[in-house]
């Protein structure tokens, strides 16, 4: 069932909520919505009466609440009793964030042995919310590595090989909203639009990017597309150090390797995912 924590929802809530900093107005149904929705999963089964009380809102209100995700599929009502409960059904609210979980699960033996092979640290990453997150690597195993990145590291999307790689193998319109979030980087970086188009079409055709300068300026970085479906999962990468390894010479050492370590933890993940 879906993850809450508990607090009081009713307008005080709503206040808080509205306060956040966005150009757009809080659409107060839904938001009341999700309120009744993670109240039903707190309490497990619950009448109408017994969520108002809890979000602090009038009966009738929670009422037709209930009954629009009730006709969505997200509730079900007992037939002699004002009762409600949560359907299997919102457990697909939270099967992006499962998948995080299973890439993390199939990549992180492979991890283990790649590392082993190359010594050089190697990274798994996946995007979200205009970033991509570092999710499982070998910083901590690898002698050679030179930044402690943990699981859970934010990194920029246009300036490392992940990000680049992430871009150029995600979906045309996952790409143009990643890039509206990006349009103030973008601006610096890139300021003809047709020179960000030609590097992800670089990228593509390679089937790599190459990362020679980001957060650690001593590090350089090679990464590939992890694939599920025809889907980019998130990105594989490893590091070295730059005055110890040119990015052709490195290439030519770690892109089979690792395009090979990319193909089986997408077999992995596919097994994972049913």
């Amino acid at each position: 069932m879906l993850q809450t924590h508990s607090r009081r929802q009713g307008d005080q809530a709503s206040d808080a909520a509205i306060s956040h900093d966005s150009p757009y107005h809080m659409v107060r149904g839904l938001e009341r919505g999700l309120f009744v929705l993670q109240t039903l999963n707190r309490l497990g089964e619950a009448s109408s009466q017994q969520i108002a009380a809890q979000v602090g809102l009038p009966r009738p209100t929670v009422h037709r609440l209930l009954e629009t995700l009730r006709f969505l599929g997200y509730v079900d009502r007992a037939k002699l009793r004002d009762l409600y409960r949560l359907t299997s059904l919102v457990n697909q609210l939270s099967v992006g964030y499962r998948r995080v979980d299973k890439v993390v699960e199939a990549a992180t033996p492979v991890l283990k042995s790649l590392s082993a092979e190359l010594v050089w640290p190697v990274n798994v990453a996946t995007y979200e919310d205009g970033a991509m997150v570092l999710r499982a690597n070998t910083h901590r195993d690898s002698p050679l590595s030179l930044v402690a990145a943990l699981p859970g590291t934010r990194v920029p999307m246009l300036s490392t090989a992940v990000g680049r790689t992430y871009l150029a193998f995600c979906g045309q319109e996952e790409r143009r909203w990643i890039l509206e979030l990006l349009e103030a980087d973008i601006a610096v970086r890139y300021p003809a639009a047709a020179d960000l188009s030609l590097v992800f079409a670089q990228v593509q055709d390679a089937g790599y990017a190459v990362q020679e300068a980001g957060g650690c300026k001593r590090s350089a970085a090679l990464a590939v597309p992890i694939m599920t479906h025809g889907q980019v999962a998130g990105c594989l990468n490893i590091m070295w150090i730059r005055a110890a390894i040119r990015p052709e010479a490195a290439t030519a050492m770690f892109l089979q390797r690792l395009q090979a370590a990319a193909a089986e933890i997408e077999r992995n993940l596919l097994r994972l995912l049913g």
